[in-house]
């Protein structure tokens, strides 16, 4: 049954504190009015006045009481007139400019408690409420309308409290929520007796008998009615009059009372078509065809359903939401329709001779009409069934696309975890093929034999995976000691908790006896999971291994616990799924997706569940719980193997203590110094021996290190890896060529991740060079020679220039930016004598050791060169325009002792500032 449609009591209070008077006197008053406060109390009237006749004008006035309001400097005339401004453009459809002016109108009233201002707060959530209400966002309209019920309460504003109670009601009642709707509407509803308000009484009886009738509730839904129907009567509601009566006819249809049913129909028929109210008229002709078709009169109850049809269509067509197919049925409906009525018109001029034809006729057209009915409503669900599988087929489609997505991030991120081990397999083999390996061949073995266990690990899990997916993995459960055999593989780390200094602690007790297992499934469950642990806590941080028996002695749950960097809460639900990796994370380490996704494959083999939690930056804890009594696990499944010895199956993990704040280089100080910024402690020393003799060292574990190292000293090269701890290798580029100190500096980029994109975005950030893992040692060493030659002879081409030009020696704009301001720092302190090396680096906020590192990486000259030779380039230039002799020259440059600027001009320009002078007197003779 069509529900019928309730009035809704949403009453918007404009406050105003005057009358509102005639639109002309009111522009009278205006004009001639000098008072500010007036002024704004006649805009607001005005407001008022064109709200309801002309938005436009009302728009303008409500900028000029804006205008007003600000000149008095009064937030409560503000926000009234926000408010003002926010309703007519809710009138006009613009909800969120609505919306938004009214979120400033509260704001301006934050905080005042007084009366005035509580009122028209309460007013301000109202109409907000009414704004998500017209968005129909229901949840968040009832929360502005109970807070706007709270301030009305507070205020004791009674018919205030009435309307956000119906309100509220309204808005449970259109999320189908109808027992909290009636909670609202009952409330209401003792409200209105108590005010003695008729018009609220009628209103909520009627809303009150409309949930019960959603509830499908009648005889309670028709006492309420029967309540609300001598007050519409009272009140001459007719449209209210009219709702109430269709809906008791709808009862009496349902419960088979025709005759009462038709007075009810009757009467809502001579309103409706009195106040044309044609929203209403068609539950009105639908409830009168229902009715005959009970009483037997089915002439009339055909007539009243073909009017019903009728209204209905036109008021599907006024809102042009019918489709073309629609469009053609009504068409071919009507035809039928008109040549019933004309056959209809026949009979009944003929009815005394064919009255038994008449009835038959009659019978065949509705049987007909029934039929045409069945049809249309089968046609509906065909089209309705056709757009669900259309919905269905592109759903399946954008769940492939996203599983091939994840799939190729997989497989992208299996390939990157490949890269550095090969890196570290294939540069020490190549060297010891070609019989140049630098450094200690044992080291390198070590350190081939750690990365070729790594690349085992990481296939062995592929398999393991693949034989999961398949099916082939099944469960070998046998009895043991659980308890020791956890304590076993958990001990197997301690070796790695004491070189990264973690604390880490293992409790499980004892169980009173032995439990039924997977040994091999729990063993890698449980190295995956400290694995992670171990991978991503820092250095001095603290690891747990804890287990207990549940309640009822079936399960056991084991918990890992760290203090590492967490997991974003985003990523917290997709941790345990097949191709997700969470990529880089605000630390630099990234996962390739594989163990967590294991862990959780063999947990469910074994009956059990894994879950996990998190604080970002405080750590997380996985926790899983498996059966242990032997009933868990079918016949089939179980053997008599022994529990076996738990080798040191920990993961050899390249660790190194972190270098100090600046540690000496290593390297003569003749040579280039160069700064290794690089996580992975293996690949750090395999970089570090190869440019090792030929360039001075620097070492950094991490980006944050790396970049304090790089301010400090101020290297030649930085070589940095992409994923890193702490920094990414793109915010260490971005850093380095955005800081003036190191702007200059060529950046050579490590990365396991070779697509194009990453390269150009690498590149972007400001990168010189970009190597992929894995990288011949020869061509790192190439290019890291190449890009410092090229910067030696940038140098080497303005060491010898007088006259420095920025933008010709710069690298990049910062550099130009420093140069320009250095250059600018020494012309403004020329003539002081005792400006020098000291003075210049506070200027430009630099150490003495930075800015000469600097100065002589763009020019190939220190600071004292450079103010030397520009004094001499000024004393030259004065000197040629006549403007003093040799010593007056000497001491506006700076030079205190004119010996001393005579060597250095002879030293410069190859003549004694004296001859030079007598030169250009004898050139102007």
């Amino acid at each position: 049954m069509k529900p019928f449609i309730i009035f809704l009591g949403l009453l918007l209070a404009v406050q105003v504190s005057a009358q509102v008077g005639n639109k002309d006197s009111l522009l009278g008053i205006w004009n001639t009015q000098k008072n500010d406060s007036l002024r704004w109390r006649i805009a607001s009237d005005l407001v008022v006045e064109y709200l309801n006749s002309n938005i436009d004008s009302a728009k303008i006035w409500c900028e000029k009481a804006i205008e007003q309001a600000k000149i008095v400097k009064s937030d409560y005339l503000l926000s009234s007139s926000l408010k003002d401004k926010a309703l007519a453009l809710m009138y006009e459809g613009d909800y969120d400019e609505s919306l938004f002016l009214n979120q400033q109108a509260l704001e301006l009233l934050a905080g005042k408690t007084d009366q005035r201002n509580q009122l028209l707060a309460s007013t301000i959530l109202g109409n907000i409420g009414l704004i998500f209400n017209n968005k129909k966002d229901q949840k968040k309209a009832a929360q502005y309308y109970k807070q706007a019920l709270a301030l009305k309460e507070q205020l004791g504003d009674s018919l205030g409290i009435a309307r956000n109670l119906s309100n509220i009601g309204l808005c449970y009642f259109n999320m189908e929520n109808y027992d909290s709707a009636l909670v609202y509407f009952q409330k209401t509803l003792e409200l209105s007796r108590q005010l003695k308000s008729a018009f609220g009484e009628g209103l909520s009886l009627s809303n009150i008998g409309t949930s019960y009738l959603e509830k499908e509730d009648f005889p309670k839904a028709k006492s309420y009615y029967n309540q609300a129907l001598p007050i519409k009567r009272r009140l001459n509601d007719q449209r209210g009059l009219a709702n109430v009566l269709n809906n008791l006819g709808s009862i009496a249809v349902d419960e088979g009372h025709y005759t009462e049913a038709k007075s009810y129909f009757d009467e809502a028929l001579a309103i409706l078509k009195v106040v044309g109210e044609r929203d209403y008229l068609t539950d009105t002709y639908k409830g009168l065809s229902q009715t005959y078709e009970g009483l037997g009169d089915y002439q009339k109850a055909l007539a009243y359903h073909k009017q019903f049809f009728a209204v209905e269509d036109s008021l599907l067509n006024e809102a042009n939401s019918e489709s073309i197919n629609e469009l053609e049925v009504r068409y071919r409906t009507k035809k039928q329709e008109a040549q019933l009525s004309q056959q209809e018109l026949t009979i009944a001029r003929q009815q005394n001779r064919q009255k038994n034809i008449l009835i038959a006729t009659g019978l065949v057209f509705l049987l007909a009409f029934l039929g045409f009915q069945y049809w249309r409503n089968r046609e509906r669900i065909r089209r309705q069934e056709a757009q669900l599988a259309l919905q269905l087929e592109k759903a399946e489609a954008e769940k492939l696309r996203e599983m091939d997505h994840l799939k190729s991030t997989f497989f992208a991120n299996i390939s990157h975890e490949f890269r550095t081990p090969l890196t570290l397999l294939l540069g020490p083999l190549e060297q010891l093929i070609n019989g140049n390996l630098l450094g200690d061949p044992q080291k390198y073995f070590r350190i081939m034999q750690r990365n070729a266990t790594r690349l085992l690990q990481l296939v062995n899990q592929l398999l393991d995976l693949s034989r999961l997916e398949s099916g082939r993995m099944e469960l070998q459960v046998s009895k043991g000691d659980l308890a020791a055999f956890v304590r076993a593989v958990a001990f197997s780390f301690e070796s790695l908790a004491d070189r990264k200094q973690i604390s880490f602690k293992v409790d499980v007790p004892a169980l009173p006896k032995e439990v039924w297992f997977d040994q091999d499934k729990l063993e890698k469950v449980l190295v995956n999971l400290l694995s992670n642990a171990f991978k991503f806590t820092p250095d001095e941080g603290r690891i747990s291994v804890s287990g207990y028996l549940t309640s009822n002695g079936q399960d056991f749950v084991f918990e890992v616990a760290d203090s590492g960097i967490g997991i974003p809460e985003a990523q917290l639900p997709h941790v345990f799924e097949r191709f997700y990796t969470t990529g880089i994370s605000e630390t630099g380490v990234e996962g390739s997706g594989i163990g967590l996704a294991l862990t959780r494959e063999l947990v469910e083999l074994h009956h059990g569940h894994v879950t996990a939690t998190s604080q970002p930056g405080q750590g997380a804890c996985f926790r899983f719980q498996i059966p242990i009594q032997e009933t868990a696990y079918a016949q089939d499944l179980h053997t008599e193997a022994p529990l076996k010895l738990v080798k040191n199956i920990a993961p050899v993990l390249a660790t190194a203590s972190e270098p100090g704040s600046l540690p000496a280089p290593t390297g003569k100080a003749t040579h280039p110094l160069v700064l290794i910024i690089e996580d992975n402690a293996d690949v750090r020393s395999y970089i570090a021996e190869q440019l090792r003799g030929t360039y001075r060292i620097l070492e950094a574990v991490n980006g944050r290190q790396g970049l304090e190292m790089a301010n400090e000293a101020v290297p030649d090269l930085v070589i940095t890896d992409l994923m890193m701890p702490e920094l990414d290798g793109m915010e260490v580029c971005s850093a380095l060529k955005n800081t003036e100190i190191t702007s200059h500096i060529p950046v050579v980029m490590l990365t396991a991740k070779g697509e194009q994109s990453d390269k150009l975005a690498g590149l972007q950030t400001g990168a010189d060079d970009y190597l992929v893992k894995p990288f011949d040692a020869k061509e790192l060493q190439v290019r890291v020679h190449n890009l410092i030659e090229q910067r030696q002879r940038l140098r080497a081409r303005f060491a010898g220039e007088v006259v420095f030009k920025p933008s010709e020696m710069a690298v990049n704009s910062v550099d130009e930016v420093f140069l320009q301001r250095v250059l600018k720092t020494i012309e403004d302190n020329m003539d002081e004598e005792t400006f020098g090396v000291v003075e210049l680096a506070g200027e430009v906020g630099m150490s003495r050791s930075q800015l000469h590192r600097k100065l002589t990486a763009l020019a190939g000259k220190g600071p004292n060169e450079i103010i030397r030779d520009m004094r001499l380039q000024r004393a030259k230039e004065l000197l040629e325009k006549g403007a003093g002799n040799a010593s007056e020259v000497a001491f506006m440059v700076g030079f205190n002792s004119l010996a001393y600027f005579s060597k250095c001009f002879s030293d410069r320009f190859a003549v004694p500032p004296s001859e030079f002078v007598k030169g250009l007197a004898a050139i102007k003779k």
